[in-house]
């Protein structure tokens, strides 16, 4: 197997734990989204404030994580096209589109944190790539 091969199969292989980790994040999106939906329905929710809160900023920095391995995986992949002397040119549509998502986790976990309202129903986003 040559280098470039070795190369591929490993942006696959982080490719692939970075979905199985945002699959994991989205459920935790789920939860937290009906946790709000009995509080708002004055049912005894899943997790109380504290939980629910922490389980917020990990689930953003998770999220935030994620997008730089896609944002990593992309640039990698284009980098390899070019030494293939094949088109870069949907590799730049990718790299444009992690790059945006990136942007977006940190704008989202930078809202968490400036955030005074008392109501966490705005932080409560399912994080998409």
């Amino acid at each position: 197997m040559n280098n470039i091969n070795k190369n591929e199969n490993s942006l696959i292989d982080i490719q692939l734990y970075a979905t199985i980790i945002l699959i994991i994040s989205l459920f935790i999106s789920l939860l937290l989204t009906y946790n709000e939906k009995l509080k708002l329905s004055n049912q005894e929710s899943i997790f109380d404030d504290e939980t629910e809160k922490y389980l917020i900023l990990i689930n953003r920095i998770t999220f935030l994580i994620v997008s730089f391995g896609f944002l990593y995986s992309s640039y990698i992949n284009k980098e390899m096209a070019y030494i293939k002397k094949e088109s870069t040119d949907s590799f730049d549509l990718q790299i444009l589109a992690s790059l945006l998502t990136t942007i977006a986790a940190i704008l989202a976990l930078y809202s968490l944190f400036v955030s005074n309202n008392e109501s966490i129903i705005a932080d409560i986003k399912n994080p998409n790539l």
